[in-house]
């Protein structure tokens, strides 16, 4: 706050004077010193704390609180002009609104935790119903989010697509577990089964009103860019850019880790896949990043051991 005012003074007074409203230019000045101060310190020193990327932090919790700022500027524009104007106890006609915007905040934080609850507790309960991925639904979203943040994706995309990766195979609860486990060639009938996972899913997900836009990437997350992948068979540019993102994080934790039938691949053996099919089963440019950010090391294995906890605390950090 002191900063944000010495922002403002910095101007002179013939702009700071309330007599014309060329303050607001000061004000607005002051406001964004303000927001960028605060958040990006305490972005600095939770990363610093928790040993995360201070931005990465900043970006998915604080960036959108820009607008938050600006939109009370002409709020503190108001305020002030009243108070020259009238004197002192003008402060207490403020003091009701902005303690109802206090208390909207605070049910918006109780509503993202309830929000996050639901997505942890339908996760788990994945995870409980297929031992052999445990964890998979963990590994996918951090994958996910990787590529996502690497493709510049908005902060707003980057909670869908998060929400849509722990909850991509929440659809097989519906499958019979000798299908999941099969360590065999399905047959036609079984393999029919197995691909109605993506639209039994969405069609769970979609019943939660916060999760609209999660369930269109859950239903599309298995159609491939040459129109060979379920369950519409969509092509190219026709698929969600967030379901593109899924399928190559999906298959890069399908290939890196162990099964009942079989051990993880090497990253070298990973490597060729999508290179090989590349532009047919997995987006072109997504499946270049993921190629350049493993040959660059950016694309490390993840190993939890406790995925329940990490999907909470992942989760928590977009309070």
């Amino acid at each position: 706050m002191g900063l944000a005012g010495l922002a403002y003074e910095s101007f002179g007074p013939e702009w700071t004077s309330l007599d014309s409203p060329r303050f607001l230019l000061p004000l607005l000045v002051c406001g964004l010193v303000y927001y960028l101060v605060n958040t990006v310190s305490i972005s600095t020193v939770i990363g610093l704390s928790e040993n995360k990327n201070p931005f990465r932090i900043w970006k998915l919790n604080y960036m959108w609180n820009f607008f938050h700022i600006l939109a009370f500027l002409p709020v503190a524009a108001i305020i002030a002009l009243v108070y020259m104007k009238s004197g002192m106890w003008t402060i207490a006609l403020f003091v009701v609104p902005l303690f109802l915007a206090r208390y909207t905040f605070q049910l918006y934080i109780e509503m993202k935790e309830a929000h996050i609850n639901t997505v942890a507790a339908l996760t788990s309960a994945l995870d409980a119903n297929d031992p052999y991925t445990h964890g998979h639904s963990y590994r996918v979203s951090r994958y996910a989010m990787r590529l996502g943040s690497a493709m510049g994706l908005s902060s707003k995309d980057l909670e869908i697509l998060e929400y849509s990766a722990l909850l991509h195979d929440i659809g097989k609860i519906a499958i019979q577990k000798e299908i999941l486990h099969k360590a065999g060639r399905l047959t036609d009938d079984e393999f029919r089964s197995l691909k109605a996972h993506p639209s039994t899913g969405a069609d769970i997900v979609e019943n939660l009103k916060f999760l609209k836009e999660a369930a269109v990437i859950v239903r599309y997350h298995h159609e491939q860019p040459d129109g060979k992948g379920y369950p519409e068979g969509l092509k190219g540019d026709e698929i969600p850019v967030g379901s593109r993102i899924l399928l190559c994080a999906d298959a890069f934790d399908a290939m890196t880790s162990d099964r009942p039938y079989r051990k993880g691949l090497p990253l070298d053996a990973v490597l060729d896949q999508f290179a090989k099919y590349k532009g047919a089963q997995f987006d072109l440019d997504v499946a270049n990043l993921i190629i350049k950010m493993i040959k660059s090391g950016e694309f490390a294995l993840i190993v939890e051991t406790d995925p329940t906890t990490a999907i909470y605390d992942s989760l928590k950090e977009r309070l």
